[in-house]
């Protein structure tokens, strides 16, 4: 049954005229124009999901009982959910998975009947039951057996069943280094350039301080803006770029669980565009007071794509993990980035882009002032559609002290801890989502890879999503889409449901093509957009057994872009083990491959033939693989 999403829209200023006239580094204000992309954005979705075709069906034979195993299950077992995706059999067009804490189920499935998911089944639970070559379900900690049976619908009844199944293993769902999930914000300002406009003498550790305390805030990054135009507008003074960083890492040391960071926002509104930058420990501006640099690496105002440009100069901080987000974008910011070829420097240290920023001037502390829901989700779809590799950013803007209290948006970042290393790897690697109301948690994978992968792999994707919020509980409406990076086209809706999970197979997508695909999921209205994972199919692609954790091995590149014509790799394995590194292009075609030998933790690769422009590096760690965007 198709249905059609009704969607209501009101426009926002998000700063009063008179700010708009004072600050030039005051959030935009949409435009008309703008605003009537947004509305017709809105309209385009629901069309979208009122129209969207049913996945493409596999061909079976007539009344034929599927037979067989299953020879490629993987699975991924953790405390509060269980993953799993493999090959399909012949004669099989639908698989019904059961969770059960017992061995022995007492119950077969019945021709005739199609299952649904959270039905019970016998002493167990059904966690999916469909088309799709993937499962996901919730659980707690505990020892369970997972059952997956195959079903013919082209019959006479309707739903052909073998009563055998064609897989059964034990698991133990138990805690594991890859599912925590941490909020809160990272554009805000504090006094050093035009925050706290309500208390000038607070400073960074204040800021922090309050942060520290609003509901739904692990970490906060005050990013100040990176020149001067009169005091407190933006203010910018050099002399207080090192004490904002010091205090930060003061500030993390001595409050444990909570993540302190200090950057800044890069560029003017006019004419230019608002860049958010860590990692980066020395101010880029352009500007001279009283004939003295206000910076320490010199980069033009408008210079974006240059050789010398904001780009270029943000990538070779890549060894200390640097990166780099789209502020409130408008079409033509960046060196009209979304009108140009893909800039492969621009792709390399930028990881995320604003669909939702504000409300930057509130001083709203009742966590109810939101700004306009998803107002640049258009242009974060044009740089995908473009080719770009970037996840969504929510951010606050935050100029008063109101540090996580104005609204419940927050950035949602997945990592092993919230140490700075591994917050800064799991901001390169974009596994990071956007939520409109905290502690939403989401779980997103395609065929064993975490939201903001890049990699190959065999067969069609398996898509696997679970969403849950605790603290504001709802029926989640969980919609995928994909897109294919380069062609220009917006991504679509290729599947949706109304639940806590959703698993979803692409037959559509063929060997040799790449293809993005990313959550949109509304709970209680508000809603979340996941970073995007990129999949090329490759049919030529040896897999092994067991699904990666992708935060336990480790490839960590060195000096990107590549210099000198020698990628420089960092390995780090659990296991003594030998290590395949591999070098594709974009459309998966393998360009290099070379075996590591165990015990070693770095690795020169000689890229001398190697043409200008992005590549994956990849890693197989015995049975997973860790995939990197290079750019030489």
């Amino acid at each position: 049954m198709r249905s059609t999403l009704i969607l209501f829209f009101s426009g926002l200023a998000m700063c009063s005229a008179n700010a708009q006239t004072l600050h030039d580094d005051c959030t935009r204000i949409l435009s008309k124009d703008e605003l009537a992309l947004l509305k017709q954005e809105r309209l385009d979705e629901s069309l979208a999901l009122s129209a969207m075709q049913p996945a493409v069906k596999i061909a079976t034979q007539y009344n034929v009982i599927p037979t067989g195993t299953i020879k490629d299950m993987h699975i991924k077992a953790e405390a509060w959910h269980i993953n799993g995706f493999f090959s399909g059999i012949v004669n099989a067009d639908n698989y019904l998975t059961v969770i059960s804490g017992q061995e022995n189920l007492d119950a077969f499935p019945v021709n005739g009947i199609q299952y649904k998911t959270g039905m019970p089944f016998g002493n167990g639970t059904v966690i999916n039951a469909g088309e799709a070559t993937a499962f996901t379900g919730f659980t707690t900690p505990g020892t369970y057996w997972v059952y997956v049976y195959a079903a013919n619908s082209n019959s006479a009844t309707g739903m052909l069943y073998d009563p055998t199944p064609i897989y059964k293993t034990q698991v133990v769902a138990k805690p594991t280094a890859g599912t925590n999930f941490y909020f809160g914000n990272l554009h805000s300002h504090s006094s050093y350039s035009d925050g706290n406009k309500d208390n000038t003498a607070l400073t960074p550790a204040d800021d922090y301080a309050y942060a520290k305390n609003s509901q739904c805030m692990d970490f906060l990054g005050i990013s100040e803006h990176n020149h001067f135009s009169s005091t407190n507008n933006p203010g910018m003074h050099l002399a207080d770029y090192q004490p904002g960083i010091t205090a930060a890492n003061q500030f993390t040391t001595n409050n444990p669980g909570f993540l302190a960071l200090y950057g800044m926002e890069w560029g003017v509104i006019n004419n230019g565009g608002h860049v958010i930058i860590y990692g980066v420990d020395s101010l880029i501006g352009w500007e001279t007071l009283s004939g003295n640099p206000n910076y320490d690496i010199y980069v033009g105002e408008y210079d974006y794509t240059g050789t010398n440009g904001l780009f270029h100069t943000v990538s070779r901080f890549a060894y200390n993990k640097s990166f780099a987000s789209f502020a409130h974008p408008d079409n033509t910011d960046y060196d009209s980035l979304r009108y140009i070829p893909l800039d492969t420097a621009a792709d390399n240290a930028v990881v995320g882009c604003a669909i939702e920023s504000g409300p930057a001037f509130s001083t709203d502390t009742s966590y109810t002032d939101d700004p306009t829901s998803m107002g640049y989700l258009s242009y974060f779809k044009a740089m995908l559609a473009k080719g770009y590799h970037i996840g969504p950013f929510i951010d606050q803007d935050t100029h008063y002290l109101t540090f996580g209290r104005n609204t419940k948006a927050r950035q949602v970042v997945i990592a092993p801890s919230l140490s700075k290393n591994d917050f800064f790897d799991a901001m390169r690697a974009m596994h990071f989502y956007a939520t409109e109301i905290c502690d939403t948690k989401i779980d997103m994978d395609v065929s064993g890879q975490l939201m903001g992968s890049v990699f190959a792999h065999q067969g069609a994707p398996s898509i696997n999503i679970s969403a849950s919020n605790a603290t504001y509980p709802g029926t989640p409406v969980i919609s995928i889409l994909m897109g294919v990076p380069g062609s220009g086209f917006n991504p679509t809706v290729i599947a949706t449901n109304t639940g806590a999970t959703l698993s979803y197979t692409d037959n559509t997508l063929a060997d040799g093509n790449t293809a993005y695909y990313y959550a949109d999921i509304t709970i209680n209205g508000k809603r979340t957009i996941t970073s995007p994972v990129w999949y090329t199919r490759n049919d030529g692609l040896s897999v092994g057994n067991v699904v990666p954790n992708l935060l336990v091995n480790d490839l960590i590149v060195k000096g990107n872009p590549v210099r000198d014509n020698v990628l420089h790799l960092d390995i780090a394995t659990v296991q003594n083990q030998d290590v395949l590194i591999t070098i594709h292009d974009i459309a998966g075609r393998v360009l290099l491959s070379k075996n590591i030998a165990s015990g070693n933790t770095n690795a020169d690769i000689n890229m001398t033939t190697f043409t200008a422009g992005t590549y994956i590096v990849s890693a197989r760690f015995f049975n997973e693989t860790v995939s990197r965007l290079i750019v030489k």
